[in-house]
């Protein structure tokens, strides 16, 4: 090499030597970020799974609830496929909400906030301390937020567990927790680590788990399981009104539980409805439950019974409380055998609410030595003689309340607060004498008066003169009929069909009735006829439900195709064969009747112009449904096998909501060409259809905003949800055959994600943003 080439290289080197440096640092930045040791950050929740296990329709169907119980803080690497996974697929199969980190989701800065929203919802903090975990500013943060959201309100638990790290590292930051500090202080300020050590030095001095290599991982994940379980259940609290007067009534239930004994033992709660015997039940479960291996509180027993496959139903309920996963038992015998090997075998505490004549112990829970030393039941009821026919049963009887109680009860609904104002003293006093002792009418007719004049006041207590006196759906009725024409209809759809169902989705139907829902609802829970629970589903009490479906029955006691809602199977099979016509019917629901399969036809429906929501299981659907149900906005079908090829122009132009389950149609199913054309609607529910691989044709759906679909085994691709910018919620759980990628990067809407279960779906999920 002459001169002249040894300087040619000599300048090409000093020239490329910028872009090499630049590609190291490059390469050394993908390396540290695929690392995930200094730099991760905090990802979006992969699932929030509902905790309510209800009747009726389901509650959180469509939608996850937002607020969490439990919250996971770990170091991915470390313990992401180990001990992290078992505990949160233990919750998971518990129904307890949790929020997990999905690490390849997402990165930056911008999602803290929300998370300590989320930290700041969550009663249970579970910190996987690893030994990187102190390596990653996330996870410190997250702690330290923990500490501070702790010491701030007591109802917050921390439960740490010291995976393959020794607790006094935790503490004292020594060992690897040394090394991160010291890699921490070259870009944090004394003040952030200080801040840090403080939390972990909290946090190291609590009780926990120490996980070490000898120890099963799965054993003392289902430890950590059982302590957060009890604990959630031992935080419940009853709301101030209903504590009123129930110390003795509480007193007396446990003396007769007599929780130190081995033997099995029953107590039945009974009294009038109304008289707050689900009241008694749920604060005697709360104050004991946390002595017992495993619990289950299963209310609306009556209700559950009433269901063509009522007994299975409830063994369901009972099953999987205990258990804690869901289960699915197909026969009583069945039920039976299942209670037996995997409910027997704990210490057991169960509560079944509102029981009557058709519930037999034998017959759903199996024979009664059967259960574990020491297990006890509970059983609420009106009928004494259903609880007399129990082997071994305590009676125990909630009477009235006091007249004290009583007056305290009222005025905590008339004027929230704990005594009346001088000026309407005499007139409560009046209200309170004649309503009675029933904590139900005193909250309800409390609520009516509230912030309302003197005159309105008068004219209710007038009312309540003119009831019987032992009439109490009668009374009841007064704060009914009050009511203004959207609220009522409110309130008999619930009573009729909507116990248990989300208030979001029910109020999509409702807003395009133009019932103002919002307002609505407001109304009706002010007025204590109606309640929303944690997860969102709408309650009621059984005796108001049974005042709802008293007042439709009135409406015709002799023709129910004259009635406005029919949900009782003899009432379906009068409408349906003798072709009376539905002309007055609003709402149908064709469930628990006693036949495999049933076939409707459009002559059935020729005249049903008012039926806006219509239910119905394992059904065929055949004819020409032009200019028929016109104004139907919600569909609930278990469609039997290819039903839908025979139904020609089947428009239904207002429909809302769609929710298809455990129907056998396939990709071919004639109803597809139906559902394209729905263009206002904007929910969409499909759940368990194992024949079902593919989704196409539904662009025109513009207007849909949530999209659920569950439990779709074959379902290899996804629908193109590329051009529904109202999408604000997409559910997709346990599709396992799905392999298509999900593109939701014009989705400006979209408030959740939610993806589960869906194993071989290895391919990216992108989306530019979720709104806030």
């Amino acid at each position: 090499m002459d001169v002249r080439e040894a300087l040619t290289a000599a300048v090409t080197a000093l020239l490329m030597l910028p872009a090499l440096i630049f590609l190291c640092k490059w390469l050394f930045r993908r390396w540290r970020r695929s690392s995930n040791t200094w730099n991760d950050s905090p990802q979006l929740p992969e699932s929030v799974s509902s905790s309510a296990y209800t009747s009726g329709p389901d509650a959180s169907l469509f939608s996850p609830t937002s607020n969490c119980e439990v919250f996971l803080s770990f170091r991915g690497p470390d313990t992401r496929h180990e001990i992290t996974d078992v505990l949160y697929h233990f919750l998971l199969r518990s129904k307890i909400r949790t929020f997990k980190h999905d690490e390849d989701l997402h990165e930056g800065e911008g999602i803290w906030p929300s998370l300590v929203e989320v930290m700041k919802e969550s009663k249970v903090y579970v910190p996987i301390l690893s030994e990187n975990y102190a390596h990653s500013k996330w996870c410190l943060k997250e702690l330290a937020e923990m500490v501070d959201c702790r010491r701030q309100d007591k109802g917050h638990i921390i439960l740490p567990i010291f995976y393959k790290v020794d607790p006094r590292d935790v503490r004292k930051q020594s060992g690897a927790y040394e090394e991160a500090f010291k890699r921490h202080a070259r870009n944090f300020d004394g003040k952030t680590l200080q801040i840090w050590k403080d939390a972990l030095k909290e946090v190291g001095e609590l009780k926990g788990w120490h996980v070490t290599d000898k120890e099963g991982q799965g054993a003392i994940a289902d430890e950590v399981f059982d302590n957060i379980w009890s604990h959630l259940s031992e935080n419940y609290e009853l709301m101030t009104d209903e504590l009123v007067g129930i110390d003795g009534h509480l007193k007396a239930v446990v003396e007769r539980l007599d929780l130190n004994s081995k033997a099995v033992t029953t107590v039945g709660i009974h009294g009038i409805g109304g008289i707050g015997k689900t009241t008694v039940a749920t604060a005697v479960y709360n104050r004991v439950c946390a002595r017992f291996d495993r619990h289950c509180f299963v209310e609306d027993v009556r209700e559950t019974l009433e269901r063509r496959d009522g007994i299975i139903a409830l063994q369901n309920k009972i099953i999987s409380g205990i258990v804690r996963k869901a289960t699915h038992v197909s026969s009583d015998s069945e039920g039976i055998r299942m209670i037996k090997d995997r409910v027997s075998h704990h210490k057991v505490l169960i509560v079944l609410d509102d029981v009557d004549d058709k519930f037999k112990f034998d017959g759903i829970l199996g024979k009664f030595e059967t259960f574990f030393p020491g297990s006890r039941f509970i059983f609420t009821s009106r009928n004494i003689k259903v609880l007399t026919l129990v082997e071994g049963c305590w009676l125990y009887e909630v009477g009235e309340m006091s007249y004290e109680h009583s007056f305290e009860l009222f005025c905590k609904h008339a004027f929230r607060m704990d005594s009346a104002p001088h000026d309407y003293a005499t007139l409560s006093r009046d209200i309170v004498s004649t309503a009675g002792g029933l904590p139900l009418t005193i909250k309800v007719v409390g609520s009516l008066l509230f912030e309302e004049g003197k005159a309105f006041w008068e004219e209710t207590l007038l009312r309540l003169r003119e009831t019987s006196e032992t009439e109490v759906l009668e009374r009841l009725k007064i704060s009914y009929d009050t009511l203004e024409y959207e609220a009522k209809e409110i309130f008999l759809d619930i009573a009729c069909f909507y116990v248990g169902t989300d208030r979001e989705i029910a109020s999509y139907m409702w807003s395009d009735c133009r019932f103002y829902p919002i307002s609505s609802i407001n109304v009706l829970i002010q007025r204590s006829m109606i309640k929303v629970g944690d997860n969102n589903e709408f309650k009621m009490h059984d005796q108001l439900r049974d005042l709802g479906k008293e007042i439709v029955h009135e409406e015709d006691t002799e023709h129910p195709w004259m009635r406005s809602r029919i949900w009782l199977g003899d009432d379906t099979f009068q409408v349906l064969h003798n072709n009376k016509g539905m002309e007055k019917v609003k709402a149908l629901q064709l469930t628990w009747l006693p036949l495999d399969t049933l076939e409707l036809t459009n002559e059935q429906f020729s005249n049903s112009s008012e039926l806006r929501y219509f239910c119905g299981d394992y059904i065929k659907i055949t004819g020409d449904f032009s200019g028929l149900l016109q104004n139907l906005r919600w569909i609930r079908l278990r469609y039997h096998e290819n039903s839908g090829d025979r139904i020609s122009n089947f428009h239904m132009s207002k429909l809302v909501i769609l929710d298809l389950r455990s129907s056998f149609i396939r990709d071919d199913w004639g109803g597809w060409s139906h559902i394209k054309k729905l263009g206002k609607l904007r929910v969409l529910y499909l759940q368990s259809i194992p024949l079902l691989r593919e989704i196409e044709g539904l662009e025109e759906l513009k207007s849909l905003e949530e999209l659920t679909i569950d439990g779709c085994k074959s379902l290899e691709r996804l629908p193109d949800v590329s051009g529904f910018h109202n999408l604000r919620m997409v559910n997709i759980l346990y599709c396992h055959s799905l392999e298509w990628i999900l593109d939701l990067s014009d989705l400006k809407n979209l408030e959740r994600l939610s993806i589960r279960n869906c194993a071989k779906l290895a391919d990216r999920f992108w989306f530019k943003r979720l709104s806030e």
